[in-house]
């Protein structure tokens, strides 16, 4: 039976083992990954959880240096972002040979990653620019840029500038592959806090569209007291109504939409 473990990695918030010395090192070792495929070869869930400037739809730039100013020309002092090294691990372990049940024994290739994350919660992220300095509404920040950017195919990262991988084409199924996280609340003053109100609008836009939606959508914890209300579950509550997971789940209540 394949385990419902999510195998998740991160580059950031660990300060042992193997992160710590990535993180001593400023850079980030790439063979680190194919441990996701091993996971993969065991039946485990594996997921990608990079913070958006790792994985950045916007940008062809590849570095495996870990600590970039934002890839927008705002706040160039905060040298914490990163330039589409998770982009790499998809690339290069994007699939894995598992063996099948059986006396002969066979295996087949399967996606290495059942879904990648991407949180918009990072500080001064492409999403936070978007909408703190250039104005724009989170609806059409996410339909009109983000998700065109990957929807149409488009998405060539240049691999070769830091890394022996030829630069390529990063092929990513928006409506199979794609969760797209958010802040439960406004987590510090780097984070652009995106409201169910807001991903509720942006994804009935892009349902009228036509365009392909995402997988699903997350937040960032549930240790957090959300949207400065009595209701822990109220972000739970606006995803389940946006995606209509459960029929008979308590719903979206009126004043949050």
């Amino acid at each position: 039976m394949e385990s419902i473990l999510q195998a998740v990695f991160s580059t950031l918030g660990s300060k042992t083992g193997d992160m710590a010395a990535l993180a001593a090192s400023n850079v980030i070792d790439l063979p680190f990954l194919f441990k996701s495929s091993q996971l993969k070869q065991h039946d485990y869930i594996v997921s990608l959880v990079p913070p958006q400037s790792y994985f950045d739809f916007q940008t062809s730039q590849f570095s495996t240096y870990i600590y970039f100013p934002p890839g927008d020309p705002w706040h160039q002092n905060f040298t914490y972002a990163g330039r589409n090294v998770y982009a790499y691990w998809l690339a290069k372990y994007g699939t894995t040979n598992v063996d099948q049940p059986g006396h002969d024994k066979k295996s087949k290739s399967v996606p290495t990653f059942d879904f990648v994350d991407v949180q918009f919660y990072e500080g001064y992220s492409r999403s936070g620019y978007a909408l703190d300095v250039q104005n724009m509404t989170f609806a059409d920040y996410f339909v009109n840029v983000y998700l065109q950017n990957i929807s149409q195919n488009s998405w060539e990262v240049n691999f070769s500038e830091n890394s022996s991988l030829p630069d390529q084409i990063i092929n990513l199924s928006i409506a199979e592959k794609l969760v797209v996280g958010f802040a439960v609340t406004k987590l510090n003053k780097k984070v652009t806090y995106i409201s169910p109100e807001q991903i509720a609008e942006a994804w009935n836009v892009l349902e009228s569209s036509g365009m392909a939606t995402p997988r699903g959508l997350m937040f960032w914890n549930m240790k957090l007291e959300p949207d400065d209300t009595n209701d822990p579950s109220n972000m739970a509550n606006a995803f389940n109504e946006i995606l209509h997971t459960r029929e008979n789940s308590e719903k979206f209540r009126p004043n949050c939409v």
